[in-house]
């Protein structure tokens, strides 16, 4: 109920500053913030197939325990994969960015 009048408060507060159309930034600025305080990372991996457990522990072993692991199946990358961390760093090793810079 409380979480329900506070963000009916906000969706006002933004609509009075008339940033409503910036709502989605917004959004993601107070899910990085909530993240941060959490002291926890967001990685969004995004493969042509749904990953498995053992790539989920794989990136848990590179990036730390301290990850909130988000998935996108996207059948347009081929192979591979790509990674957004904290929507800022992109390690994108999918084959149809390696063949785009092979060919173009």
């Amino acid at each position: 109920m409380e979480q329900q009048r506070l963000q009916r408060q906000f969706l006002v507060l933004v609509g009075q500053k008339g940033d409503s159309r910036r709502l989605g930034l917004i959004l993601k600025e107070v899910e990085k913030q909530d993240l941060r305080e959490q002291g926890l990372k967001k990685v969004l991996v995004e493969t042509p197939d749904p990953i498995t457990p053992q790539i989920k522990k794989g990136i848990r072993e590179v990036l730390g325990k301290d990850i909130l692991i988000q998935e996108k199946i996207n059948p347009e990358l081929i192979a591979g994969i790509k990674i957004l961390i904290n929507d800022e760093i992109l390690v994108d090793a999918s084959a149809k960015t390696q063949l785009r810079k092979l060919f173009f």
